[in-house]
């Protein structure tokens, strides 16, 4: 079975040998047997053994299992609340609110605001639930400290290795069209910046990505 990036998975399977478990870890099912391919460019040269296919599969529940960090707490000013909202009738009452609830950097709280005001006149963002997500979510903090500055500019931005963080208007439009309802089960395929995964989270606590680079399986994890 295949699953699109940034999926749902309303009954918690990710694949026919894959399980989401309640502790936010990925397993295997029990009983799997690996399969001989009984071609030659597919099996070791001993001329048995597993096939590319189960060995990159075994390879990624390896690697989801061991990448995947616990529940870690943000040095917040008050405690992480699903029905709370930063204001936006305001520039200066979001930066308050921000400040005061989330304690983020004031230097980028008033980029933070003037892009989602774009978002919401461009129809990147309609529910109010993903504008909130998109509020909590500092981007900021998942790019490169040289594009700090520019943040919050429409466009990607590089982030190393052939990699980029893809644009607010191009995150936002494709969030909100996934309709995340609070209780949703996530798969997200290619951590990267660990923007998106930060943006899911504030729409449904389930979320799970998988990351095989390990220039980005190493630090973003502790920025989530």
């Amino acid at each position: 079975m295949c699953l699109p990036a940034y999926g749902r998975v309303d009954d918690g399977r990710v694949s026919d040998t894959r399980h989401l478990h309640e502790d936010g870890h990925l397993a295997a099912m029990q009983n799997i047997k690996p399969r001989v391919n009984r071609n030659a460019g597919d099996t070791a040269r001993s001329g048995g053994g597993l096939s590319r296919r189960d060995f990159a599969v075994g390879s990624v529940i390896a690697l989801a299992a061991g990448l995947l960090p616990g529940r870690a707490h943000a040095n917040v000013p008050t405690p992480y609340d699903w029905n709370a909202s930063p204001p936006t009738d305001s520039r200066d009452s979001f930066i308050a609110w921000m400040i005061a609830n989330r304690g983020e950097d004031p230097d980028f709280l008033g980029q933070h605001f003037d892009r989602f005001q774009q978002l919401v006149v461009h129809h990147d963002l309609w529910d109010f639930r993903d504008e909130r997500a998109f509020l909590l979510t500092p981007r900021e903090e998942f790019v490169t400290k040289q594009n700090m500055p520019v943040a919050y500019e429409w466009h990607h931005l590089d982030i190393g290795f052939g990699v980029t963080i893809t644009g607010p208007h191009t995150v936002a439009r494709m969030t909100n069209t996934l309709d995340v309802q609070q209780g949703d089960k996530l798969l997200e395929i290619g951590t990267g910046s660990g923007y998106q995964s930060a943006y899911l989270s504030n729409l449904t606590p389930n979320v799970w990505s998988v990351e095989i680079h390990p220039r980005f399986g190493g630090p973003h994890p502790r920025r989530l």
